[in-house]
C-alpha cells in the first residue's frame, strides 16, 4: 500500500524538485488569496483595511507556519 502511496504522489515530488521557485510561488498566491479574503471579511464588519489585514495575519497564526504545513504535507 504505502509503495502505490509512493506512485501517486511521484508527479508532485518531481514538480517540487525541479520547479521549486514555482511551486513556492504557487503557495504565496494561495496563502495570499485567503489572507485578502479573511481581511475582506473583516473589513465588511467595519474594520479599516489596514487593521482587517493585521487581524486576518493574526487570525491566520503565522504565515511562515502555514507555509512550513503545506510544505509538510506534500513532502
Amino acid at each position: 500500500m504505502k509503495l502505490k502511496r509512493w506512485f501517486m504522489t511521484l508527479p508532485l515530488r518531481l514538480r517540487s524538485l525541479f520547479r521549486q521557485n514555482r511551486v513556492e510561488l504557487e503557495l504565496d498566491e494561495e496563502i495570499r488569496f485567503h489572507l485578502d479574503r479573511q481581511a475582506g471579511q473583516f473589513a465588511e464588519g467595519g474594520l479599516d483595511p489596514q487593521e482587517a489585514q493585521r487581524a486576518a495575519i493574526r487570525e491566520f497564526k503565522g504565515v511562515e507556519l502555514r507555509k512550513e504545513e503545506c510544505r509538510d504535507a506534500r513532502g
